[in-house]
């Protein structure tokens, strides 16, 4: 999480500029894990800016590490988003995965920018993509855990 809430345009800013904010401690030592997930959406086709925090601040710490993204979906963005990962941790992820917006949306709001670029995951929504996070995370369906 942030230190402070922003909005829109301080958002808009941070993603221009490349800065990056700052985050409260989250309470874990991630170097005792072997391998973590990261799920997180995508803004104009980069890495939020508070994972680039965490990232940045983590990075000595991981050990493998996995991403999944929650997005709209376009061409080469799984490259760029690999790329940004290796710049920032300075390892790949073991899997990078896409799960667009598009596939749980209703017929008639498909495809329509309105309705993926401001889509907010809610409870639930991950379930619809269980299937794919399993296939790429091995991971047995009883040790998935959402909140």
């Amino acid at each position: 999480k942030e230190v402070k809430k922003r909005i829109g345009f301080s958002i808009f800013l941070d993603v221009l500029f490349n800065r990056s904010p700052r985050i409260q401690d989250h309470g874990r030592q991630i170097n005792e894990y072997d391998h973590i997930i990261l799920v997180a959406p995508i803004w104009a086709s980069k890495i939020p800016t508070p994972l680039k925090s965490f990232l940045l601040l983590e990075k000595n710490n991981i050990r493998r590490y996995s991403f999944i993204s929650v997005c709209a979906g376009s061409r080469d963005q799984k490259t760029k988003i690999e790329s940004e990962l290796l710049r920032l941790v300075g390892k790949r992820p073991v899997v990078t995965t896409e799960l667009w917006i598009n596939d749980i949306l209703p017929e008639e709001k498909k495809n329509k920018i309105k309705y993926v670029t401001s889509y907010h995951l809610k409870a639930g929504d991950l379930s619809a993509f269980a299937t794919e996070i399993m296939k790429h995370t091995e991971m047995a369906p009883e040790k998935l855990y959402h909140h």
